[in-house]
């Protein structure tokens, strides 16, 4: 059903045990990303939203512990920072919209949208690395490819718009690859600076 490309940048990134946040995007595909990247490292676990609904909670959380060592609320970032400081590979997709408080205002599609300052201050508090990993249908092969990039360098670099800037752009690089395949649903461009419109009717 797919194919793992670039591998050998997570397990590079792995070395001398320091750990590793793998970060991802919502495309249509994004759990067959986490099942592949669980093939591969059975031993990783991934942040996730708590859902409303105590049924979906249960079942999404049992069905990702077949292929993970199992998930951390978004709500328990202590969890994160204990299993990145102790060498775990985190799967992390931040494009998301949680608000300003929790945001900084970043470049995404040439839009200025509220980007999770989450992604710099888990390295900053855990020295861990940054590999970008996206999964994604190709319609020509009929094969899912999950591609693993090499580790971000020089991150953070100490400004956050800066650094949540190359985030966006590398997940921006992706999507324009087969933007059908992004959740676009998300209204990732909800939250405005201050004074600007609603983007959304």
């Amino acid at each position: 059903m797919g194919e793992i490309d670039g591998f050998e940048n997570l397990s590079k990134a792995r070395e001398n045990g320091r750990g590793v946040l793998v970060i991802t995007g919502h495309i249509t595909c994004l759990e067959i990303g986490g099942r592949y990247l669980g093939l591969k490292v059975p031993e990783c676990m991934g942040i996730y939203r708590p859902l409303k609904s105590p049924v979906l909670e249960w079942y999404q959380n049992r069905s990702r512990k077949r292929y993970t060592q199992g998930t951390i609320s978004k709500r328990d970032m202590r969890s994160a920072i204990r299993f990145l400081r102790n060498g775990g590979v985190l799967w992390y997709a931040p494009d998301q919209d949680f608000g300003p408080k929790q945001s900084t205002f970043a470049p995404f599609f040439g839009i200025q949208t509220a980007t999770l300052d989450a992604t710099v201050k888990l390295v900053e508090l855990t020295a861990c690395a940054v590999v970008p990993m996206f999964p994604m249908f190709d319609a020509s092969s009929g094969k899912y490819r999950i591609k693993f990039y090499p580790a971000l360098e020089n991150f953070p670099g100490g400004d956050m718009v800066q650094d949540l800037t190359r985030v966006n752009a590398q997940l921006e690089q992706q999507i324009r690859q087969a933007p059908e395949q992004y959740w676009w649903i998300h209204r990732r461009f909800k939250t405005r600076p201050e004074g600007e419109p609603p983007f959304y009717g």
